[in-house]
């Protein structure tokens, strides 16, 4: 019986399996982790674009709006930033006209949210739920 033993204890028959047992979820959360934080910034540049041109946009409708009321420049300066982020739904956009003054200097401010879920619910690999981008604009 000891001599079983001592030969079951030398045999290394199916050690690669069960190395690979132990190292294979460290592996996959690895992945998922990558794809995820991919995803992440992914999401947050395309917010960060589509808003910083909305504000662009919405100074140039500023502009040529001047005798127009507010909501006739607003809303479509809305539309054109929930076109400008394609690919992301569920998404908040607030248009702030000449409201906001930075250094006396009235600005256009536009901003979006967006809560981003992940792809396995429950694991956030330390990603923040809600992304909240916000860009200026001068409106001269």
């Amino acid at each position: 019986m000891a001599r079983r033993g001592r030969k079951l204890w030398k045999c290394a028959q199916g050690s690669a399996a069960i190395e690979f047992a132990f190292i294979c979820p460290v592996l996959i959360a690895l992945i998922f982790g990558v794809v995820e934080y991919g995803r992440y910034f992914w999401t947050k540049t395309t917010i960060e674009q589509g808003v910083e041109s909305a504000a662009r946009y919405g100074v140039f409708q500023n502009k040529l709006a001047s005798d127009k009321a507010i909501p006739d420049w607003v809303a479509p300066t809305e539309s054109y930033a929930e076109s400008m982020l394609f690919g992301i739904n569920n998404l908040t956009v607030t248009v702030t006209p000449s409201l906001v003054v930075v250094n006396t200097i009235k600005m256009v401010q536009v901003q979006a949210q967006y809560t981003f879920t992940p792809i396995l619910q429950g694991i956030t690999f330390g990603i923040p739920q809600t992304v909240t981008v916000t860009a200026r604009q001068p409106a001269q």
